[in-house]
């Protein structure tokens, strides 16, 4: 829902009729509407997201198999480019929302922390794969 129309478009409505649960339903595991509904998505999509498209990069191997893999996985998440990214359609919103505040600061909270994977060793030579060959 909120990757197809964004966080403004996604209506308490629409989410209701797509759930098929009543708003009251929502409002009951969701106190704080839709605001926490949306903070809730995306930060499973990003959870998952490192664990089903990143994985590779903090894997063992060889950093340029590390890499072809985790591009094949991109071009399936988003469908060659047909799909949207989550995060880019949710930051969309008026800045004012926990959502687009979150998504706007990059990752998330619940997304797991990539920024190790490039210190990895690389397996093909015992090479940092985070430092450029001479």
């Amino acid at each position: 829902m909120f990757r197809d129309h964004g966080y403004e478009g996604a209506s308490l409505s629409l989410i209701s009729t797509a759930t098929g649960l009543e708003k009251a339903s929502l409002y009951h595991r969701f106190p704080g509407g839709k605001d926490e509904m949306a903070v809730a998505v995306v930060e499973r999509v990003m959870r998952q997201f490192g664990e089903e498209v990143l994985a590779p990069l903090a894997g063992d191997g060889a950093l340029q198999e590390r890499v072809r893999e985790t591009a094949s996985r991109l071009a399936v998440s988003y469908a060659g480019g047909e799909r949207a990214c989550l995060p880019e359609t949710m930051s969309l919103a008026d800045g004012r929302s926990a959502c687009a505040r979150l998504c706007a600061s990059g990752i998330g909270r619940g997304a797991p922390n990539w920024r190790g994977w490039r210190e990895r060793r690389d397996t093909r030579g015992g090479r940092r794969s985070g430092k450029r060959r001479k």
